[in-house]
């Protein structure tokens, strides 16, 4: 039960900072370095704060030109592998604020102990 708080309060934290718009909020949860691994396959390799804010402020204008209003995360699971580093998958829809389905999509993410908690350190997109 306790992994699942942790796992719920980072994800809601994480929903709301891509609610904000703000890619300042959402590169935060983010390493750097970090990298990302797209829906297309396209691997993206961050080794600064500012290119993380600029790839999250591409990205946020995408999702904003789409319609995003909030992303539900479904079904999230935890598996840690070792004492400094975990791996989270979940199935994430973007929705309107009409609550309609604008996608849906699964994904990836293995997290590192830092000063901050935990850090994104790799995000991969899955079908």
């Amino acid at each position: 039960m306790q992994q699942e708080i942790v796992v719920k309060t980072f994800l809601d934290r994480y929903v709301a900072a891509f609610e904000t718009r703000d890619p300042t909020k959402v590169a935060a949860f983010y390493n750097v370095p970090c990298l990302s691994v797209r829906p297309n396959g396209e691997v993206h390799v961050f080794c600064s704060n500012d290119e993380l804010h600029a790839f999250f402020a591409q990205v946020l204008d995408t999702y904003a030109a789409d319609g995003m209003a909030t992303f539900v995360p479904i079904n999230p699971t935890k598996f840690d592998l070792g004492r400094n580093c975990t791996k989270l998958t979940c199935r994430w829809q973007m929705k309107r604020s009409d609550s309609s389905l604008i996608r849906e999509w699964q994904q990836t993410y293995l997290f590192q102990s830092c000063s901050e908690g935990w850090c994104i350190v790799t995000s991969i997109f899955h079908q």
